[in-house]
């Protein structure tokens, strides 16, 4: 990283404000990071540490944010880096007799992330069970909807030919998602012959993945239902209101016009779900040179996630936490947004003065940007070429 810190002001009586500035400076060199860290030696800012506090005045990030993070299935023996907890499923009822076909979504990473030059992530068998995101931090970033949506269409598409193995004639395609660019709003699009084939086609997903479809007409049937916790709705509305036609409807004429009965039916969304997508809930500023003192925040879930070490353990090490702020409610500003490139800042209108510890100078600086996950882990931030941060620092002596 290329890195500067400015001292812009000093003196024993009054405040003391320092600028940490990271940029990136990465040329298509594979030795450089992007990762938003500085680590620098300097003249002692402070002669003693623990006659001080510290304050943030304000920070700033244009850094690349991933639409969301895209999970896999972990644990001990998981073998597989792409085999998401996302599952569809087709089933057909005829006569009583129910059978399912459903198929389990493989996330598709970007080309880039795959890279001769770059590493694939352990195993979760590999890394205590645990999705690696240390390896190659980018690999599971999802940068597009349209990317996921087409995962999820090609876990659809597998889970029909399941179907449509056993099943032949009965329906020509599968069911598939689209996003519409204009309106911002998810559709299912699926084939007439769903509505008036012999026997009743259902489609469903899990409630992990219609979370990011939310409001698509469905009925909730049961958790952990091997892909059928909800039940997409297929129905010809009166007056086949909700008749399809294949083509680019921004494009001028549609090529396939509607015809009686139509060859599609849309059921789309009554609202926009893309709030709801990403997984990046908190920004995290960490120090290990600055010495605070200790503050403790109970962990709900994945406790060990967040502090990466066992609970049970003594004389853990730590990380001082600089500024921990919510992402996605209240928190800095700007708005959430599907771009990659986000800038992010925060001013605090009350300074939070944070009681330093020990008897040592402070003569280095180290400073590290993270993001924390909706499970709780940690992922290390990083920033877009020729992009930067800043954090502003403000000392005060202590009144004793």
């Amino acid at each position: 990283m290329n890195l500067n810190i400015y001292n812009m002001f000093q003196d024993e009586e009054e405040h003391i404000y320092y600028n940490v500035k990271i940029g990136n400076p990465i040329d298509g060199s594979v030795q450089a990071s992007a990762n938003c860290v500085y680590n620098k030696q300097t003249q002692p800012i402070l002669r003693r540490q623990s006659n001080y506090e510290m304050a943030v005045e304000s920070w700033a990030v244009r850094c690349k944010l991933p639409v969301f993070v895209c999970p896999i299935k972990a644990g001990a023996t998981g073998t597989h880096i792409n085999v998401t907890p996302f599952v569809v499923n087709y089933r057909y009822v005829i006569g009583g007799v129910e059978t399912n076909y459903p198929f389990t979504i493989i996330y598709e990473p970007d080309l880039y992330a795959t890279r001769t030059d770059t590493p694939f992530p352990l195993k979760p068998s590999e890394n205590n069970g645990l999705q690696d995101f240390d390896t190659n931090p980018d690999y599971y970033n999802v940068n597009s909807i349209e990317r996921f949506v087409n995962m999820v269409n090609h876990g659809l598409k597998s889970a029909y030919v399941l179907f449509n193995a056993v099943h032949g004639g009965l329906h020509a395609s599968e069911v598939f998602i689209k996003f519409d660019p204009v309106t911002k709003l998810f559709s299912l699009i699926y084939p007439y012959s769903y509505i008036t084939a012999v026997g009743t086609t259902s489609v469903g997903m899990d409630a992990l993945l219609y979370k990011y479809f939310d409001s698509i007409p469905a009925s909730f049937n049961a958790y952990d239902s091997s892909g059928m916790d909800y039940v997409l709705t297929l129905i010809a509305k009166p007056g086949r209101d909700n008749s399809y036609s294949l083509g680019n409807h921004y494009a001028g004429a549609v090529t396939n016009p509607t015809t009686n009965p139509p060859s599609h039916l849309i059921s789309t969304q009554e609202s926009d779900s893309r709030h709801l997508w990403s997984n990046i809930k908190h920004v995290l500023i960490t120090s290990s040179s600055i010495n605070m003192r200790t503050e403790w925040m109970p962990i709900s879930s994945f406790p060990q996630e967040i502090i990466k070490r066992q609970e049970n353990a003594f004389n853990q090490s730590k990380l001082s936490v600089i500024s921990y702020i919510d992402y996605t409610q209240g928190g800095p500003e700007g708005k959430w947004s599907t771009n990659l490139t986000r800038d992010i800042a925060h001013t605090p209108k009350v300074y939070k003065w944070i009681d330093l510890v020990g008897d040592s100078e402070l003569n280095n600086i180290q400073i590290e940007f993270s993001i924390i996950m909706e499970d709780g882990r940690i992922v290390p931030m990083s920033l877009p070429k020729s992009a930067e941060s800043n954090l502003k620092l403000v000392f005060r002596k202590k009144h004793f």
